[in-house]
């Protein structure tokens, strides 16, 4: 078996692949196109096929990515559509694909990688683990206790690249967001039913994209907030409110928000519509929902190319990294933070705490899914000393963001 970048001769087979290992998603028409016009993260580049000859045995995509954390971008691997041939599985098929990939993303550079599992416990063998959490509320909009007629209108043509703008600021400052290119921002803008809201204040400080839900009665048609995104709490104030005053159009919302929102303490009421009481007495208010994976696949660079952590003085440990799949992470680094730069280097010892983990709980560390405390109280972690300044190293300014799915 042979594993090699796809050509255009190997689109129907791809195709056709896809289609049995995903169905329902799309017909094979419309990801013969896909393939042949190149989606929102490529087309056929992006492909990769294993070979048996007389036919494929399976295929994945390998997108070159930036991804931003500490304020700076870091070249980042996205995987998706893995899938083996209904006549290959249980072969091995999807452990040399994820291999493969690997060895791809070291030979090009790529300091971490993000995947959104079909199967979680499957990709974890290969260092990627859970990493951004969602909580999905489904609200009437009088329930919004924030009532605020800001300068709130529909987006127009000229308004696009005001909101690219302001994405870029946002995703600047935040953990997990992804550079997105202009053939990203048309699947984002023209996606159906969909449509943008600004909050111009002599200037985009804002936006959002919702969805219309379609049914003629206003009790079963959803409002959903596919996406906010605020400079300041003027802007994010401002666009809640605007939601709070559809309720003559819409009787129900749904907004997906990051814990660190609390949007819960916004609600007067959190209840779904309809609800139906669980445990008893006690109520649903929001769904969890929980993302992609992530996984580090340099440790020098991941650590050495982000420009902020949790703490701006001086920081220095000891880190045992295991990683079974990537010898180059796998070691005792010392790393040491000044302030404004982080170096790593491969040691055996030093002062200070240490930090034993492997290279999946480091990731989750990385992006802010997981606070110290809780990856040594559940046997994820080990530390021999001080754990409260490692703590406060990792400790997350923003929680792990990824609002695109590729």
């Amino acid at each position: 078996m042979q594993i090699r970048r796809a050509d255009r001769s190997d689109i129907r087979r791809v195709a056709e692949l896809w289609v049995h290992s995903f169905p329902g998603e799309r017909t094979l028409a419309e990801r013969i196109h896909m393939l042949e016009t190149g989606g929102a993260w490529g087309g056929v580049e992006t492909v990769h096929v294993a070979d048996e000859g007389h036919a494929l045995a399976g295929a994945l995509k390998l997108h070159e990515m930036t991804q931003y954390f500490g304020g700076e971008g870091i070249p980042m691997m996205g995987l998706a559509a893995v899938a083996v041939a209904p006549s290959a599985r249980r072969h091995g098929v999807g452990r040399l694909l994820c291999e493969y990939a690997l060895r791809v993303a070291a030979e090009r550079g790529d300091a971490l990688s993000v995947l959104y599992p079909f199967r979680p416990d499957f990709y974890a063998r290969f260092g990627w683990a859970m990493a951004g959490e969602m909580r999905r509320f489904h609200f009437r909009p009088e329930a919004l206790t924030i009532d605020i007629d800001g300068p709130v209108r529909v987006a127009t043509a000229e308004d696009e690249t005001g909101i690219r703008a302001c994405y870029e600021r946002f995703a600047h400052r935040s953990n997990g967001l992804v550079a997105r290119g202009p053939r990203v921002w048309r699947q984002h803008l023209d996606a159906p039913n969909t449509w943008a809201y600004v909050h111009d204040d002599d200037g985009i400080t804002g936006y959002m994209l919702v969805r219309y839900g379609s049914s003629r009665s206003a009790e079963r048609r959803p409002l959903s907030v596919h996406e906010l995104i605020a400079d300041d709490d003027a802007a994010y104030r401002a666009l809640l409110g605007w939601i709070r005053r559809q309720r003559d159009l819409w009787r129900r919302v749904v907004y997906d928000a990051w814990p660190e929102e609390r949007f819960d303490l916004l609600l007067s009421d959190p209840r779904p519509p309809g609800y139906t009481a669980t445990r008893w007495l006690w109520n649903p208010t929001a769904r969890v929902l929980q993302g992609p994976m992530i996984r580090i696949l340099d440790v020098v660079t991941a650590f050495q190319r982000r420009g902020s952590w949790g703490t701006d003085g001086p920081a220095a440990f000891t880190l045992d990294v295991r990683d079974a799949n990537l010898p180059r992470n796998h070691g005792t680094f010392r790393v040491e933070w000044d302030g404004a730069e982080t170096r790593v280097d491969r040691t055996e010892s030093g002062p200070g705490s240490r930090i034993a983990v492997d290279i999946g709980t480091l990731a989750q560390l990385y992006s802010g899914e997981i606070r110290l405390r809780d990856a040594i109280r559940t046997h994820h972690a080990v530390v021999d000393g001080d754990a409260g300044d490692v703590e406060a190293f990792f400790a997350p300014r923003a929680c792990f963001r990824l609002l695109d799915e590729f």
